[in-house]
């Protein structure tokens, strides 16, 4: 995975063995380093952090936040994926599929499917006690539809949107209603018929649509 920040694109990558590594490509057409850095598995820790599968998210005012499923299936997240980059265990809720969007107040929120395959938000604190980065409480978002996959992104309007593939191959949506810590979230309803073993992406015109 990669993202662009500060002209800089930083890379992470899952290598041989389930380790996480990061690297970045500087503007001159050069990377950071000859290697891939390994990303350690907590604050620390001498051990190298392992993981089932990356997400990314180009946030203010970090570089590049990094999220991870870890091999217990809970998320880790860190707040960078510099060389001294480490994860914190975020835990409470074991999931499946993780997508992260930074929303309107530049605040990061991680989406995620449990392994009921039912649909959760974590929203980053606006006010933190530190100079970390902290996060609100997991917030269910729909208790009834199974999803297997899913994709977030911003809107025209600042509000927050999530496309989910089904377990019944269906592509399903549901969106922010209002915005902050007290918005609710529409019903998850499907788009169309089945349209079993297809892939899918979600992205943004210039336009913001």
């Amino acid at each position: 995975l990669a993202t662009k920040n500060f002209d800089n694109v930083y890379a992470n990558v899952i290598l041989e063995e389930n380790g996480v590594a990061t690297n970045f490509f500087k503007p001159d057409g050069t990377w950071a380093t000859q290697d891939w850095v390994p990303i350690k598995k907590e604050k620390g820790s001498t051990a190298n952090a392992t993981a089932k599968r990356l997400a990314m998210c180009a946030n203010n005012p970090v570089q590049t936040s990094l999220y991870a499923i870890g091999f217990d299936d809970f998320v880790h997240f860190a707040e960078s994926s510099g060389r001294s980059a480490y994860f914190v265990n975020l835990g409470f809720l074991k999931v499946i599929d993780i997508a992260v969007v930074q929303d309107a107040e530049n605040l990061l929120n991680i989406f995620a499917l449990d392994t009921a395959r039912h649909l959760w938000v974590k929203r980053q604190k606006k006010h933190s006690s530190s100079s970390s980065i902290e996060w609100d409480d997991w917030k269910s978002i729909d208790k009834t539809t199974e999803l297997v996959e899913l994709h977030a992104v911003i809107d025209a309007k600042g509000q927050l949107e999530v496309f989910a593939v089904g377990a019944d191959d269906r592509l399903y949506h549901t969106r922010q209603m209002g915005t902050g810590t007290s918005s609710t979230w529409a019903s998850v309803f499907p788009l169309g018929n089945p349209v079993p073993n297809s892939i899918f992406t979600v992205g943004k015109s210039a336009a913001g649509y």
